[in-house]
């Protein structure tokens, strides 16, 4: 009788522990399908978003102020790299581009009138500029000052090659052709006044022109 008792009461427990973990498995598996048909939201509204990688730093950024939105992708060393964004006031979208030091070299952006694209030195001076208008377009080279240096300019009304001084950026030398089909030559003095002008009409007619300090004209011809 006792060896009988003991088996029964070991049967009993078997089953039991058979019949609880068969229920667990049914119960997880039921949690289980109802987590993946949890409904996915369709939409999501925040003033920020940020993504981090597994330490925590920042990898990207996308969020908006008062005068429009932007996004910003870091480095692995949490440095900005790349910045786009849009300003509602000034009708301008843009692309930034920053180095190692996060110092802006380059900036890509589009105005309501206007492309543009520079590049900028290790001490954040715009260098080169190009410029892309509905009526033309221009190359504009500064010094180190951020002055103008060398102007290329080919619009509607005229085009032309500018120079000007390095450090102070008063315009010095300039060859034009008008729309006229005239070409000209012009000299300025180290204040910007014009000194000197040879040309050449729109009939091929040469003219000849000089002037004083107070741009008074002392010379022509014909």
């Amino acid at each position: 009788m006792k060896k009988n008792g003991f088996g029964l009461a070991l049967a009993v427990i078997l089953s039991g522990l058979i019949g609880g973990f068969i229920s667990s498995l049914f119960f997880m598996g039921n949690f289980l399908y109802a987590q993946s048909k949890r409904p996915i939201a369709k939409v999501i509204e925040a003033e920020e978003f940020r993504l981090v990688d597994k330490d925590g730093i920042m990898m990207a950024k996308i969020g908006r102020d008062s005068d429009g939105w932007g996004l910003n992708i870091y480095g692995k060393d949490g440095k900005k790299k790349i910045a786009i964004s849009e300003s509602q006031s000034r009708s301008q979208r843009g692309i930034n581009f920053y180095d190692n030091t996060e110092k802006l070299r380059a900036i890509f952006a589009l105005t309501k009138d206007s492309v543009e694209l520079t590049f900028a030195d290790n001490n954040n001076t715009p260098r080169v500029s190009i410029e892309l208008r509905p009526d033309g377009a221009g190359l504009y080279l500064n010094s180190k000052t951020g002055k103008p240096y060398t102007k290329l300019l080919a619009f509607d009304d005229t085009s032309g090659i500018f120079l000007h001084q390095i450090n102070t950026g008063i315009p010095r030398g300039g060859f034009t052709v008008g729309q006229d089909e005239s070409i000209a030559l012009n000299l300025f003095d180290s204040y910007g006044r014009l000194r000197a002008m040879i040309a050449l009409d729109e009939n091929g007619t040469p003219l000849q022109q000089f002037g004083d300090k107070n741009q008074r004209v002392i010379w022509k011809a014909p």
